[in-house]
């Protein structure tokens, strides 16, 4: 048996495919007709070379002129003329070069719903056996894309009426203005006026500033104190705060003895030494010495001493807490410890540390009273004081 060529082959299989198609109908039979040949028309471009138009001359006869019956591809092949090279150059002039294969505008060519109108009309033009639609009988879609809308030229033109202030306005708004500025230095002048008369009538507006979490006081040794002054002012804050300190332990010791059956009544003075005790300290007799350092006067330095004399024998009688005018155990001294101690050693050692720190607050009092005293002598002001003493008391007696 002779063998055949891969060519031969291919027209061999190309043929039994377009006999299987051709006892359909008429109508059908053209159609698919016309859709095989343009397939068949693309394989054989595929093939390329010289024998791609000789393949579709022996393939479509038809299209040269002879349609009647299919062509015989082993009886063609064996007798390839000039003829056929002609008419299959012709049908490639003819081929539009696209893809059968691609479906244009959603067609099946499968599809029993792509048969022409009655009469055998097709939409497509006679473009022979090749499925070419015509554009010229094809009507356009409805969802065709929209020109473009011409440009428009930009209007420079045309101007925005914005609503200026009058003159008037103007003129009035800065009367408005200056006379704002006139009240704002009235203002100032009155307000200067009367700190000046203030400061001459001796009058300080103080601001609280002490202490810093709570501000109570006022109180700043740094800027109102004169440098030579401010060690024994601090050391004078220092007994004050020592004070503050003594009085309170005396509360917690005092609590203590009450707890384990002391009685009530010791713990009702020892609240009532804190209360009284801390501001009467600042108001009598710290108070007047921060004033006398500022401002230098002999009597604010002579009240001092006066009431700081009674802050000594105070602390002093608080450090031995002698059960002979106050409840003996409402203070936290040395006498009431020595008898707590044996009962209760907790509450003894409460008491022996409120000794103590009574004991440290008296010494301090004492070198601070006697550190002022000494400033007092050598600046003069004993002897001024002693010349205002007399001024006044014959002031009085005439």
């Amino acid at each position: 048996m002779p063998t055949l060529s891969p060519y031969k082959s291919l027209l061999f299989g190309l043929d039994g495919i377009y006999r299987e198609v051709w006892p359909a109908s008429s109508a059908r039979r053209m159609r698919l007709k016309s859709q095989s040949r343009r397939r068949h028309t693309y394989l054989a471009r595929l093939v390329g070379g010289g024998a791609s138009a000789t393949v579709r001359a022996l393939l479509y006869p038809s299209v040269c002129g002879d349609s009647s019956s299919p062509p015989s591809p082993i009886a063609i092949v064996g007798g390839a003329s000039k003829r056929a090279e002609a008419c299959g150059r012709d049908m490639a002039g003819r081929y539009d070069g696209g893809n059968p294969f691609e479906e244009e505008e959603d067609v099946n060519p499968f599809s029993e719903q792509t048969r022409g109108k009655a009469g055998g009309q097709s939409n497509y033009g006679g473009g022979g056996a090749f499925y070419m639609p015509n554009p010229r009988n094809v009507a356009p879609s409805s969802n065709s894309r929209l020109s473009p809308l011409p440009p428009e030229p930009a209007d420079f033109s045309a101007t925005v009426d914005i609503p200026l202030e009058s003159s008037k306005d103007l003129k009035k708004r800065e009367k408005e203005l200056q006379a704002r500025e006139a009240e704002l230095n009235k203002r100032e002048k009155e307000l200067k006026r009367r700190e000046e008369a203030a400061a001459r009538a001796g009058i300080v507006i103080e601001e609280k500033n002490w202490p810093p979490f709570l501000p109570l006081i006022h109180h700043d040794i740094a800027n109102e104190i004169p440098t030579h002054l401010q060690r024994m002012q601090y050391f004078a804050f220092a007994s004050f705060l020592g004070l503050v300190f003594c009085l309170f332990w005396n509360v917690i010791a005092v609590t203590s003895a009450w707890i384990k059956g002391e009685g009530v009544k010791i713990w009702l003075l020892a609240i009532i030494y804190f209360i009284s005790g801390v501001p009467g300290a600042y108001v009598l007799w710290y108070r007047p010495l921060y004033n006398a350092m500022r401002t230098d006067s002999a009597l604010k330095f002579g009240l001092f001493f006066l009431l700081y004399l009674f802050h000594i024998v105070f602390v002093v009688f608080a450090a031995v807490a002698p059960p002979a005018v106050f409840e003996g155990k409402s203070l936290a001294g040395i006498l009431p410890a020595i008898d707590l101690i044996s009962v209760n050693a907790l509450v003894g050692i409460f008491y022996f540390i409120g000794f103590g720190l009574f004991a440290l607050e008296s010494l301090l009092s004492i070198w601070v009273i006697q550190q002022v005293y000494m400033y007092f002598r050598g600046s003069g002001k004993a002897a001024e004081m002693k010349r205002d003493a007399t001024r006044g008391a014959m002031r009085a007696a005439f």
